[in-house]
C-alpha cells in the first residue's frame, strides 16, 4: 500500500483532480485533503467518516447507571441500617447517586471515545507537507497496488500539482 500526496496552489485544481481520480476508479474513502484553512464540506472530500461518539457516550451513561444503582442500592441492601420504619432502599438518594455516576460514566466514555475517534496517540507516520502552512492544499490518495500508484501520480501530474510525494503504507 502506498499513499501519494500532491500539493496544489488553487482549490479549483484540487476539486477537478478529485473528480478525475474518482472517475479513474478511486473511491472517496481513498481520497483526503489537508489545508491550513477550513474548506467547505461540499467543496472537497475530507476523508472523514461519521462519528460514533454519541453512541459511545450513550453506552458510557448506561454503564454508569448500572454501576450507580449497584453502588447505591447494593450498599443499602447489603448493610441495612435502622431507618425508623422508612424503606432501607429509598429512591431519592439512590436516584441522585445513580445520576451522578451515570454522568461520570458518560464523561469518561466520551473522553476516551474522543481519543479513539481522533486516533490518538498516533504511532504511524502521517503524510504532511510544510507547504500546507503557507496556504497550499494537499490531496492525499491511498493506493493499494503499484498500478494504482502510477495511475494516481499520472493524474496528479496532469492536474499541475506543484509537488508529488510518495509515502510507504497507509498514511491517510
Amino acid at each position: 500500500m502506498v499513499t501519494i500526496m500532491g500539493i496544489f496552489q488553487q482549490l479549483d485544481n484540487v476539486v477537478r483532480t478529485q473528480r478525475g481520480l474518482m472517475e479513474a476508479g478511486f473511491s472517496s474513502e481513498d481520497l483526503s485533503t489537508l489545508s491550513s484553512v477550513p474548506l467547505a464540506e461540499d467543496t472537497v472530500l475530507t476523508g472523514g467518516a461519521s462519528t460514533r461518539l454519541p453512541w459511545i457516550a450513550f453506552f458510557g451513561g448506561i454503564i454508569g447507571i448500572i454501576i450507580g444503582l449497584s453502588l447505591a442500592a447494593g450498599t443499602a441492601w447489603l448493610y441495612p441500617l435502622p431507618t425508623g420504619g422508612k424503606p432501607v432502599i429509598s429512591l431519592p438518594p439512590i436516584g441522585i447517586i445513580t445520576y451522578e455516576v451515570m454522568m461520570l460514566g458518560a464523561l469518561v466514555a466520551t473522553f476516551f471515545g474522543a481519543l479513539f475517534e481522533m486516533r490518538l496517540p498516533q504511532f504511524k507516520k502521517k503524510a504532511f507537507s510544510p507547504g500546507v502552512y503557507d496556504g497550499k492544499i494537499a490531496l492525499l490518495v491511498r493506493c493499494r497496488s503499484e498500478e494504482e500508484a502510477e495511475k494516481g501520480e499520472r493524474i496528479l501530474s496532469q492536474a499541475d500539482a506543484a509537488e508529488i510525494e510518495r509515502y510507504p503504507g497507509d498514511c491517510l
